[in-house]
Parts: structure tokens; sequence; C-alpha cells
């Protein structure tokens, strides 16, 4: 039907849905460009989400063989050396590739003074958050158990062992980040025989979790001064647990925007949030709220826990700090001392350094990590 149209050109909206090259999407947009003339654009606010090889795949839409002839070795070329030990070969390729892709990027930012010049300012904060006592006692129990499972060290295993062993460190990541949260997002199942029943808090406990002591303390001052949130968290068991203790402490009128909801129930949240006095938060998740949606009655945006992907948590962040915002938006970030959320936002923080050509890969990364990382 494309060939027998003739069409001359094609625009790709939202280009790093074709990041991976074997999903059904890309291989049909690449067959559609086959059929189609020379002329190709493609739009992205975040065109490298998870590994520097999402840029290859979107440049085989956009100029097929340009990188290299496969991701093979693109990988080979730049992926590896990029992110390898060597600073002057990764220096290197890292300079080359940019000089490569310049005369086909045009890159706008929010900051630059022609494009949305009346946007307001963006203040960013994290909060180091302290380890309540049981919060303390169970993420410990869950990390020894979690480790001793996990197995050998990666240049022991094949494989079949790897991929195996990638599976129970997503696990016990994901564990270990739902006791960050509150000690009752964990599964009863989950709980060391050492803390009794009697000693597990309830979800309406704000002191089982430093977090929550602090997102009490933020949303207090916020709803004070007759502004709005909007919470981002990773789980729907922490949306829920936040959703109970914020309607016991504050006045204003908490929201859901669920991914399970209608499409029609979800514009009417939207809708209540951005003209309702009476409604001061927003609870939402990365995965169903952090694209598509604008949010511009809140001026503070918290991000209860890290996506890990700082791409994806911008986009959620831009939906109060947007084109219609009026007010200066406040950023806050909540991050659990001494746990695992520490040690990874250290490590994000190092591989800021690719930030201009890439952005750092989503959580699985985390599993290919030795024990010591």
């Amino acid at each position: 039907l494309i060939e027998k149209q003739n069409f001359s050109c094609m625009v790709l909206d939202e280009a790093q849905q074709i990041k991976n090259y074997a999903t059904q999407i890309t291989k049909a947009v690449k067959r559609m460009a086959e059929a189609v003339g020379s002329v190709r654009i493609a739009l992205s606010g975040t065109p490298v989400e998870n590994r520097l090889a999402d840029l290859h795949s979107q440049f085989e839409f956009i100029l097929p063989g340009y990188l290299a002839n496969s991701r093979a070795e693109f990988d080979r070329d730049f992926s590896k050396p990029i992110a390898g030990p060597e600073a002057a070969k990764r220096d290197e390729k890292q300079h080359l590739l940019q000089r490569m892709i310049q005369p086909f990027v045009l890159r706008r930012l929010k900051s630059d003074p022609n494009v949305a010049a009346d946007l307001p300012a963006k203040v960013e904060q994290s909060y180091d958050c302290s380890v309540a006592p049981c919060q303390g006692t169970l993420y410990q129990a869950v990390q020894e158990a979690s480790l001793a499972n996990v197995g050998q060290q990666l240049p022991q295993l094949d494989h079949q062992q790897r991929f195996a062993r990638r599976g129970r460190v997503l696990a016990m990541m994901h564990a270990l980040r739902e006791v960050c949260n509150h000690p009752a997002n964990l599964k009863a199942e989950r709980w060391p025989a050492t803390i009794s029943q009697d000693e597990r808090p309830e979800r309406s406990n704000v002191e089982a979790s430093g977090k929550c002591q602090v997102l009490k303390e933020i949303l207090s001052g916020i709803i004070a001064n007759g502004e709005k949130a909007i919470i981002f968290c990773q789980y729907i068991q922490t949306i829920e647990i936040l959703e109970e203790q914020i309607r016991n402490y504050c006045n204003g009128e908490t929201v859901k925007y669920m991914g399970s909801m209608k499409r029609d129930e979800r514009e009417d949240v939207v809708h209540r949030f951005q003209t309702d006095p009476e409604v001061s938060v927003m609870l939402l998740s990365i995965q169903c709220g952090g694209v598509g949606i604008t949010l511009t009655a809140a001026t503070h945006v918290i991000h209860f826990d890290r996506c890990y992907n700082p791409a994806k948590e911008a986009q959620a962040t831009d939906r109060a700090h947007r084109i219609g915002q009026t007010k200066t938006v406040f950023v806050h970030r909540l991050v659990t001392k001494g746990t695992f959320e520490e040690k990874l936002a250290e490590i994000m923080l190092k591989r800021q350094h690719l930030s201009e050509i890439t952005v750092t890969a989503g959580e699985e990364w985390i599993a290919d990590l030795d024990d010591g990382e």
C-alpha cells in the first residue's frame, strides 16, 4: 500500500521506540522505510535510553550502514571502547562518534534561549533518608538471604548460569527496593522468621520508613502553602501504601493515576488535578504517567524511588516542567542512606560523562555487576 502511494519522506515520532533491533515494531518501521524515499527524519526527546546501541538502531532507519554494518560491528567499534576502562581509547571513540552523528542531529534543549524562553526555573534537591529500625533489620536479613542465593562470581559461570544469576540479582534488587520504600511492601513469605508477626509494621505506619517520614515533612510544607505535588513510584503496592498514609496526615485530596484504569478515568483524574483546588497530590508511576500527560498544576515533583533510567525520570519531571508552567518547579529525589539506593546513585553519577551521546541503562544492567559492585 505504501509503495503504491509513492511517498518521498518518512517522519518517525518517538523514534526511541525502534531502539531494540528484534522487536516487531522496529522491523515493521524499517520495512516501511525501504518503500519510502530517502528523506527520513527521526524525532525523540530520549534517543538513547538503555545503551549506546539504541542510537545505532535509529541510525539504521535514517542512514542504513552509516555508523556500522551490524550491531556487532557497532559494539566492537564504539559501545565496548566507550564503556571500557582505557580513558584514551574511550575519549577517542566518544569524540569520533560525536563527530559522525553531529551533521545529522539537530538538538534543542529547553534551556536554549529560543526554546521555551518563558519556561520558569527548575530547582532540584536530593534527600538522604535514614533507615528506620525495623526497616534496617529487614533490609539486612533480605540482603544476606539474597546474596547467599545469588551464586558464584561471574567469571566462573557459563551463559546459562549467568542468565539464571541475573534473574536472582534482579529479584534481590526488587526486594531491597521494596524494603527501602516501606517494610509493608515485602511479601509475607520473604520476611525472616526472626521477625515476629507482631513486629511487622502496618501499611499506615509512617515511622516504619525513613523515606515516608521525609515525604510527610515535604508534603506538609507543600500543602500548607496551597501548592500541588505529583509523586512518582515504581511499585503499585507503594502507591497504595502512600495513598493510605497521605490521606491520614494531609488535608488535601489525593488521587491516583494507574495503568489499570480506563482511559476516560485517567483523563478525569488529570482534569481534576489540573482544575480542582481541593486535589493536592497525585500518585503515579513513571511507566504509566511518565509521558503523554500535562500536570502543570503541580509545582513539586517527588521521585519517591529512582527509576535508574535518567531519560525516563527526566521525562516524568517534565509532566510539570513544560510549556504552560508559570511557576518554579521543585524536584525532590529521595534516597535511603546506607543502602543499595545510595550506591547505585553514585554509579549513575560516574556514568554521566557519557550523557552527551548516551543515557544510562535501565535497571537490567545492575544484574551484570559483580558481587562487590
